[in-house]
């Protein structure tokens, strides 16, 4: 292989693992395994375009497909970051998702406290009343006797 063959693969992998790595850096939140995973994609990209990029000189690959797999290496970067990006953004709307059904859930448990608290408080109310009733009823009974 050529040293400007081998410079140009160089360079269009450390292009795609700089990409990669720009990305998951950004990843506070994620876990270690989401991160290994986003990693397999770049470094799936730079398998797929280094191997034939390496095999140029074994298998004699022609100035265009040479070219087109360059051409296609350095297109992978904002693809990736795209992609990167909208993999964040419905992280992030899931965590919202998933937020906002535990905020109904909540609230729903207290509507449901609340609505027990007022039964049980209507209850304490009316037995008090009862026990009014029957102490003046017994103070009566105890003035008339």
């Amino acid at each position: 292989m050529s040293s400007l063959k081998f410079a140009v693969l160089c360079v269009l992998t450390a292009y795609l693992l700089v990409v990669a790595f720009n990305f998951i850096t950004k990843l506070r939140d994620a876990r270690l395994m989401q991160k290994l995973l986003c990693m397999l994609f770049p470094i799936s990209q730079i398998c797929l375009i280094a191997f034939p990029l390496a095999c140029s000189a074994r298998y004699g690959l022609s100035a265009a497909v040479y070219v087109s797999l360059i051409v296609l290496g350095i297109a992978c970067g904002p693809v990736d970051l795209l992609l990167f990006h909208a993999l964040d953004q419905a992280c992030r709307w899931f965590d919202s998702s998933s937020k906002v059904n535990m905020l109904q859930e909540q609230l729903r448990v207290q509507s449901a406290l609340r609505q027990r608290s007022r039964h049980e408080r209507d209850q304490a109310s009316a037995l008090r009343d009862q026990l009014r009733e029957r102490l003046e009823q017994a103070r009566a009974d105890l003035r008339a006797d």
